[in-house]
């Protein structure tokens, strides 16, 4: 039963990290792309605008969030995590950003001649060349989702709860102790 209990928490941290790591990663990604490849008006401001939204912290947006997550009927489900990756983050999307920039222009010229679009270019020749940057957005996306706590606290009921929230709600089993404290402390 100790074991059960354990593999389904640690089930559940790994479906919301999934879900708001694998998301957050592509979005930005491609949002990198945009803000390094295409030439449109107030790209730069809009960018900087991105970049602004760093410096505020998650936990002053969470009661507005809070009230459109019921308002939509999202509450006790898993759909904002979901959402949040969908969004992106600022600094996945500036990590990108640049990496893309030092990629040469004949490469879009190229693949323009080729009848490429711009979601083409990017599936086909700056995706697959973005090893590096991806490992670094999942690994950075990934560990800082792995160990968050308030919002899994106070948005989910207690069959959705990751195991972090479980372990500090006082879920012990020493079956178990082995295995418990390095998920915990990997978060």
């Amino acid at each position: 039963s100790g074991l059960f209990e354990f593999s389904h928490y640690l089930w559940n941290t790994v479906v919301l990290t999934l879900l708001a790591t694998v998301p957050a990663v592509f979005s930005s990604a491609l949002a990198g792309y945009a803000f390094a490849r295409m030439r449109v008006w107030g790209r730069n401001a809009f960018f900087i605008f991105v970049l602004a939204t760093t410096f505020i912290p998650f936990s002053i947006i969470f009661i507005p969030f809070f009230w459109v997550v019921v308002e939509l009927g999202l509450y006790s489900t898993r759909w904002p995590w979901l959402i949040w990756g969908i969004a992106g983050q600022a600094f996945l999307i500036f990590l990108f950003r640049q990496f893309y920039s030092s990629f040469p222009a004949e490469l879009d010229d190229a693949a323009a001649m080729d009848g490429a679009g711009h979601l083409r270019t990017f599936a086909q020749i700056y995706l697959p060349n973005s090893a590096g940057p991806l490992a670094v957005g999942f690994v950075i996306t990934g560990t800082g989702w792995w160990g968050e706590y308030i919002y899994a606290a106070l948005l989910l009921p207690e069959r959705l709860t990751p195991l972090g929230v479980k372990v500090a709600t006082g879920y012990y089993d020493p079956t178990v102790q082995n295995l418990l404290m390095p998920a915990v402390l990997a978060g």
